[in-house]
């Protein structure tokens, strides 16, 4: 209520849109971070604020990225030598 006695009736409606298209966006991001952890076969966590799950959601990404990545280096080793 404190809030709403500071800032305008207009602004506060300005306010009030940008933090709804920010949720919204936050959500659309869980989504899509959520498909693609499901598509590299990762756990998408179900608890924890926006913040902590699109950080959480990056880490395992990022750590799939890296076994990938290290897994075909793997195999390029083992090719060339091969060869």
């Amino acid at each position: 209520m404190r809030l709403r006695r500071m800032i305008p009736a207009s602004s506060a409606k300005t306010v009030s849109a940008k933090i709804s298209e920010f949720r919204e966006d936050d959500l659309q991001h869980v989504k899509v971070l959520t498909e693609k952890a499901g598509e590299l076969g990762i756990d998408a966590p179900t608890e924890g604020d926006m913040k902590e799950m699109l950080t959480t959601g990056k880490i395992a990404l990022a750590n799939k990225a890296h076994e990938d990545e290290l897994r075909h280096r793997k195999w390029t080793e083992s090719t060339a030598d091969t060869l």
